[in-house]
């Protein structure tokens, strides 16, 4: 059906109801027009805020439609960067073998290592040094306070 302007338009049913002129007829424009993106990525990003592939085609159909709508709208929002953002899937991590101490069977202990903390001070405002020990094995802490860190105190 055509307008009086020269336009295609989608003819149904709704020909003799109330509702305006982009109700009932809507406008069929081509698949790869730039018409049809700009209507497209207007939708999109000013009204819709950047929603999907369904709801941009359902409100692009209120007025207008679209040959190879789905399709068109698809290839479209593929090109949206901001969608593209927020599209990204995190790389898989790479996880590198266990060593060899950690894995085996051992005693809790056997294998550990060992550091200290930051100075605390204690109610006589001394200066004391938390001595840490990780077990390699079951990862298990064990804390002691040090006074000093020389290797008398520490042993």
């Amino acid at each position: 059906m055509l307008t009086e302007d020269g336009l295609l338009c989608l003819g149904g049913r709704l020909q003799k109801s109330d509702f305006n002129f982009h109700e009932k007829d809507s406008l069929i424009l081509p698949t790869k027009s730039r018409l049809s993106q700009l209507l497209i990525m207007r939708e999109h990003h000013q009204r819709l805020h950047h929603a999907g592939v369904s709801e941009t085609l359902t409100q692009i159909r209120e007025n207008y439609w679209i040959l190879c709508g789905r399709q068109t709208v698809k290839s479209c929002l593929n090109k949206c960067l901001i969608c593209k953002k927020f599209k990204v899937r995190p790389g898989n991590q790479i996880m590198a073998p266990l060593p060899a101490n950690r894995i085996q069977k051992r005693y809790p202990f056997e294998n550990v290592g060992i550091d200290f903390a930051s100075p605390i001070y204690t109610r006589n405002t001394d200066k004391a040094y938390i001595a840490l020990f990780t077990c390699a094995v079951t990862r298990a802490i064990h804390l002691e306070v040090v006074s000093s860190l020389s290797t008398e105190h520490f042993l």
